[in-house]
C-alpha cells in the first residue's frame, strides 16, 4: 500500500503541489532556488500542505517566500536565522522563524491581511544577500510593502516591480543596486514611497514621477 499524505498517495501529493508552483515567475529547471524551495515543500515542511485542501495561492505564497530564503542566504539572516530546516525556533521578539511549520503569515518579517494573503515583507538589516530580487517575488499579487534596505542585494531594479498593482512601498535604501530607475515603475499608481539612496544607481528621474 502507498504512504499515504493528506489522504492521498505521497505521490500524488507532490504531483499536485508541483502543478501549482510551476505557475511562478522563474525556472525550477535552471534556478537552483526554486529546487531547494520545492524539495522543503515537498518533504521538509513540517506544515506539509495538502493541496488538495488550501488554496493554490496560499501553496504558491509559502513557496515564493521559501525561494527568497534559499536564494538570499536565509541561513545567515539575522537575528534568527533558522539553521535547522523545518524547526519551530522562535526569534527574539517572539516570533517563529523563516521556514518554521507554522503559517507563514506568523514567520519573522512577514506581514498578510484577513485572508491570509501576504502584504508585507519586512527584512531589513537582516544579511539578505542575493544578486538580485528574486523574480518569484512578484507571484505574490496582494503585496504591498517591500521593505528591504540595508541588506546586500544587488543587480538593478527590476522591471517587473511595475506589474505589481498594489505596492505601496519600496524600500530598498542601502545595498548594492546599480542601473538607472526602469520606466516600468512609474506605472505604480498606488506608490507612497520609494527608498533607493545608498546604491550605485545612474541615469536621471523621468517626467512620469507625476504619476505618483
Amino acid at each position: 500500500m502507498p504512504t499515504l499524505v493528506c489522504n492521498a498517495p505521497t505521490v500524488q501529493r507532490e504531483t499536485d503541489l508541483v502543478a501549482h508552483v510551476l505557475a511562478v515567475p522563474g525556472s525550477i529547471e535552471s534556478s537552483p532556488a526554486q529546487q531547494q524551495a520545492l524539495q522543503w515543500l515537498l518533504s521538509e515542511d513540517a506544515l506539509q500542505l495538502c493541496p488538495d485542501v488550501v488554496e493554490s495561492s496560499i501553496v504558491v505564497q509559502r513557496f515564493v517566500l521559501a525561494v527568497v530564503y534559499f536564494a538570499c542566504g536565509g541561513d545567515t539572516w539575522l537575528p534568527c536565522h533558522n539553521a535547522t530546516i523545518g524547526n519551530s525556533t522562535v526569534c527574539s521578539d517572539g516570533t517563529p522563524t523563516y521556514l518554521s511549520g507554522v503559517d507563514e503569515c506568523s514567520w519573522h518579517g512577514i506581514a498578510c491581511d484577513a485572508n491570509f494573503s501576504v502584504t508585507a515583507l519586512h527584512l531589513d538589516s537582516r544579511n539578505v544577500t542575493c544578486p538580485e530580487l528574486p523574480v518569484e517575488l512578484s507571484a505574490l499579487d496582494y503585496l504591498q510593502e517591500i521593505d528591504l534596505d540595508s541588506n546586500e542585494i544587488g543587480g538593478s531594479i527590476p522591471t517587473w516591480l511595475g506589474g505589481m498593482e498594489h505596492l505601496e512601498i519600496i524600500d530598498l535604501d542601502t545595498n548594492r543596486l546599480v542601473g538607472s530607475i526602469p520606466a516600468a515603475l512609474y506605472n505604480l499608481t498606488t506608490l507612497r514611497v520609494l527608498d533607493l539612496d545608498h546604491n550605485a544607481l545612474t541615469g536621471t528621474v523621468s517626467s512620469s514621477i507625476v504619476n505618483w
